[in-house]
């Protein structure tokens, strides 16, 4: 069985790559096509998700208007309700619309898309909220997937820290990792190591630096300091503890520090270049493993490793 969890829509990059196959990562929808690809026989990612040869039996995440017809809010001009169309594809298969509709379900085929576009940021979630986290649709996957004698592959992605570190907010981005780890918790907490194998990397990383100088005092989503005073660059402007290499932000901050040493974190964000949206980093990321086989990695191995890694636990 296959199950795709992310906080983007479904049709995005990197759940897309589980089930699809294109050559522009943003042919999401048919409204998003160019006649020429149209012409060839290429079809979008939306389609591919109900009518490839991967269907996945679990798809949880964000993007509902890429499936939807224009009719019912939407962005498909073909008039294809695609929702119902993965529903119709297989038996005992759920389609939920929120957490207790998320947690109640039991069938081995679950969708549940949560917004039309990407879900909302965990830091700004409101506690009585219905739209589900990350560790819940990662724990609603793995009782579903878990149904299948013959095993499962899961995607499970953060998707958020990327896409809050191109706009240089280390606030909603730092929150996004801590919700990714709660996923993996949820991950080891419902699996037995004996086997099942679980890898956690990332794809690339980016510009966001510590500066040095602060003591433990310092606000780390403030300005960088030490017994109670803000550092000062040559210039004697202060600047903050995070720093983003490049990026939409000022290459100052504008806010100083409140005399409690808070400060308004959105608004003391610092690049060193600044561009429309921040640029991904050159370092190599780390990859992590739990689990049958889980001994192959180490050392400094290449992207495509890891492909072969989860091939082999799966024995194809």
């Amino acid at each position: 069985a296959i199950g795709v969890v992310t906080t983007a829509p479904i049709t995005d990059a990197t759940p897309a790559a589980t089930y699809a196959h294109t050559p522009f990562r943003g042919w999401q929808s048919d409204i998003d096509m160019p006649a020429q690809a149209v012409a060839q026989g290429c079809i979008d990612i939306a389609r591919q998700l109900v009518e490839g040869e991967a269907t996945p039996e679990v798809v949880l995440g964000a993007g509902l208007a890429y499936l939807k017809p224009e009719a019912d809010g939407g962005r498909r001009k073909d008039g294809r309700d695609l929702v119902e169309a993965w529903r119709r594809r297989g038996g005992a298969s759920t389609v939920v619309s929120d957490l207790p509709e998320l947690t109640a379900s039991t069938t081995p085929r679950l969708m549940g898309l949560f917004s039309n576009g990407a879900l909302p940021a965990d830091a700004d979630r409101a506690p009585d909220s219905a739209t589900p986290r990350l560790p819940d649709m990662t724990a609603a996957a793995i009782r579903a997937l878990s149904q299948n004698p013959e095993g499962y592959l899961l995607v499970v992605e953060g998707a958020q820290i990327d896409s809050y570190h191109h706009a240089n907010d280390p606030r909603r981005a730092l929150a996004a990792v801590a919700e990714f780890s709660q996923a993996v918790d949820a991950a080891r907490r419902l699996t037995d190591p004996a086997d099942t194998l679980i890898i956690v990397t990332a794809d690339h990383s980016h510009s966001l630096v510590l500066t040095a100088g602060s003591d433990r005092k310092a606000p780390l989503l403030g300005l960088a300091g030490a017994d109670g005073a803000p550092n000062k660059a040559l210039d004697d402007a202060p600047y903050p503890t995070l720093i983003y290499g490049t990026g939409p932000s000022p290459t100052r901050p504008q806010a100083v520090a409140r005399a409690d040493g808070s400060s308004d974190a959105d608004a003391l964000r610092s690049v060193a270049v600044p561009l429309s949206s921040a640029g991904h980093a050159g370092e190599d990321v780390p990859v992590y493993a739990d689990g049958p086989q889980a001994y192959l990695v180490r050392g400094v191995i290449e992207p495509t490793y890891v492909f072969q890694l989860i091939r082999r636990a799966l024995s194809l």
